[in-house]
């Protein structure tokens, strides 16, 4: 007789997808057993089908729907203090690109800028647009939510324990620093709620080893989640290309259609929507010099410690690209953002090769220094730092001057016709509730508060999601020996990575890994046996 014990605890994917595809699996099981045994395996089929979804569509009744309502209940009351919402520094760059006061470049991601100015333009028309601020904040928040509600009904469906779902859900709830992620229009959050779509899309790939993409449907949906995930912040590619060849490693033949169709999301972003729609939009290209963080950050630490050991060639290779005199005064060990932005991106190739080729000579020389720089612009990621810091610099814009020559002095801003006064007229359109200061300031007095206790200062750090709690899954799969869980945990790895690589930590970049940081949890107190749990429910009948 069909086990419908097991059937229940199918993925969420598998729930939605399988059905068919395992009636005409069963039927070719029993090609030649009587036709008795025939249509009563095929009758098992469709009764295990039909109970499969009717099991996934009541568990989304019960649990999805109502969570949702719950995180967006409690998640709403900081949305509110904060009215009309938040929006960051990059943000308000964006703003002043869809007033025209700044070319549009693909250093903020173009399908973001339109989406925040189609809400701006919105909250034009209303007559504020403080109102289209608030439109956009309170759907993100509610789609966060239903992405969290999401991912609970999945771990349901994996078997993990009701009262470690329990424990997990009051932990979202009440810790606040979800809401205030949720409630912020920036490109980092908002690939952040696309992001836990992905991953649980990603380890039901994994948990099936790749047989759900057997579904059209299946490959349709992880198509446009990827995609959205790309247009949200390009690097998300690289996370897609690195996960999907190690998958396909794993996999094999019965993981190439996955791959097919992670492959097709890039491939569609890199030749139809950024070489050629880009193109044609007059949209100029990010800036290539992000990825030289890390070597102009360790270029500039060794420079200050050993600029009169540097031999004539080796600081004309530096000049070349980095003006040795700016960056020894730009030099920030947490920040390598001043330092990049003296890069000289109109450099040759022979410019770069030989600075390529002095850098590492000057590695050789003083291996320590290199290693320093780096920990000096990441030693967050692995030690307690609190993430608050993100959230204290924050709307109203127009009453800090620091912003607005933050704008001027960047490279993206050196061919705008802004003036100084013009864009505090433009970024003062955005504006804090002055009714709602005293909650601000009682709500952040609380916050800091919190963190100055034991515990807080440990909930709130950047550490505790950044490396802690992924690190210690990594341990526990290792030891385990449990492959999937392994290659399903390779996209948090390449986050850290991609993390270790960037000009700043800041708290927003680590929003993927916070947002599935409870999940991790979940996913570690799972036994060996719930990764490999056959996806062909077919396989389990006893007839």
């Amino acid at each position: 007789m069909w086990n419908q014990r097991a059937c229940s605890k199918q993925g969420v994917f598998g729930f939605l997808f399988h059905s068919q595809r395992m009636m005409k699996q069963t039927a070719t099981q029993a090609g030649n057993e009587s036709d008795t045994t025939k249509t009563q395996c095929t009758m098992n089929a469709l009764y295990a089908a039909r109970n499969d979804e009717y099991s996934f569509w009541q568990l989304m009744k019960r649990y999805a729907l109502p969570a949702t309502l719950v995180l967006t209940l409690a998640w709403s009351f900081c949305l509110i203090i904060h009215f009309p919402g938040t929006i960051t520094f990059d943000t308000a760059a964006q703003m002043l690109q869809i007033d025209g006061l700044s070319p549009w470049r693909a250093n903020h991601p173009p399908a973001t800028t339109v989406l925040y100015g189609a809400f701006f333009l919105l909250g034009d028309i209303i007559g504020s647009r403080n109102i289209g601020l608030f439109l956009f904040c309170a759907l993100q928040l509610i789609a966060t939510s239903f992405a969290f509600a999401t991912g609970f009904v999945y771990l349901k469906f994996l078997g993990v324990k009701h009262s470690l779902i329990g424990v997990l859900f009051v932990f979202c709830l009440i810790l606040p620093l979800f809401p205030l992620a949720a409630e912020c229009m920036t490109k980092d959050y908002t690939l952040a709620l696309i992001w836990v779509f992905w991953f649980i899309g990603f380890i039901e790939a994994v948990r099936t080893k790749g047989r759900i993409a057997q579904r059209n449907s299946y490959c349709i949906l992880m198509f446009i989640i990827s995609l959205l995930m790309i247009l949200s912040k390009k690097p998300s590619s690289y996370l897609i290309i690195v996960s999907t060849l190690v998958f396909l490693l794993y996999a094999r033949r019965s993981g190439v259609r996955f791959v097919v169709t992670s492959m097709l999301s890039v491939l569609v972003y890199s030749v139809l929507i950024e070489s050629m729609l880009f193109s044609a939009l007059g949209i100029k290209p990010a800036v290539w010099t992000e990825i030289m963080s890390v070597p102009v950050q360790q270029t500039a630490r060794y420079v200050i410690h050993h600029e009169h050991e540097l031999t004539p060639s080796e600081r004309d290779a530096i000049n070349a690209v980095l003006p040795i005199g700016a960056i020894v005064k730009l030099y920030d060990p947490e920040l390598s953002d001043p330092v990049r932005w003296k890069f000289n991106s109109h450099a040759t190739r022979e410019e770069l090769a030989r600075y390529l080729q002095t850098w590492a000579a000057c590695m050789l020389k003083d291996p320590i220094v290199y290693l320093e720089a780096v920990a000096m612009n990441t030693y967050d990621l692995f030690y307690p730092s609190s993430m608050l810091e993100q959230f204290e610099c924050l709307i109203p814009w127009a009453s800090d001057d620091w912003l607005v020559d933050f704008l001027l002095t960047q490279d993206t801003y050196d061919s705008s016709p802004a003036t100084r006064a013009l864009l505090v007229q433009q970024l003062s359109r955005i504006y804090s509730e002055p009714l709602l200061e005293g909650a601000r300031d009682n709500y952040s007095e609380c916050l800091n508060d919190l963190n100055d206790t034991p515990i807080g200062s440990i909930v709130l750090s950047k550490a505790l999601y950044a490396s802690w709690i992924p690190g210690l899954a990594l341990i526990v799969y290792l030891a385990r020996r449990n492959g999937r869980a392994f290659v399903a945990h390779v996209p948090i790895l390449l986050s850290i990575l991609i993390l270790c690589l960037s000009p700043v930590t800041q708290s927003r970049y680590i929003t993927p890994l916070f947002y599935v940081s409870w999940f991790l949890i979940a996913l570690m107190s799972l036994p060996k046996s719930a990764w490999v749990r056959p996806w062909n429910i077919a396989r389990q009948q006893e007839i």
